[in-house]
């Protein structure tokens, strides 16, 4: 018993590394960009999740965030944004998004702790395609 408590008081004052993140992407709707778009950047835990940053897009669609969080584990980051598309007509699709940051970031920066992911053009129409 005693070994067990002075093994949970060491690992709670350890602290595990910190890790950074960058992304950048675009964000599309019928090849049109959706400007002031908040778009939010997390880091998902076991029981919740941690806000890192958060930017609406710009005139372009484009937007950029940065986050760090101290994990004994690799970081678990995701985007997410509500979005309406297409805007102009009636039979819009209004949803939210979580993308999450593919896992060959991870193995090629897998001796660091500084990330980065572009996500690209993130086109919603094409999206909707898929799932309808």
């Amino acid at each position: 018993m005693y070994e067990l408590l002075l093994f949970l008081l060491f690992f709670q004052s350890t602290n595990g590394m910190v890790q950074n993140i960058d992304v950048k992407g675009r964000i599309l709707c019928e090849g049109k960009p959706l400007s002031n778009l908040k778009v939010e950047l997390y880091e998902e835990d076991i029981f919740s999740s941690t806000l890192l940053d958060k930017i609406h897009t710009n005139e372009e669609g484009f937007f950029m965030l940065n986050g760090s969080d101290d994990e004994y584990s690799r970081i678990d980051p995701y985007i997410l944004f509500t979005y309406t598309c297409p805007t102009y007509y009636k039979p819009s699709t209004h949803d939210t998004k979580m993308f999450y940051i593919s896992n060959n970031v991870f193995e090629i920066y897998q001796l660091y702790n500084n990330y980065y992911y572009n996500y690209g053009e993130i086109e919603l129409s094409e999206i909707l395609k898929k799932v309808n």
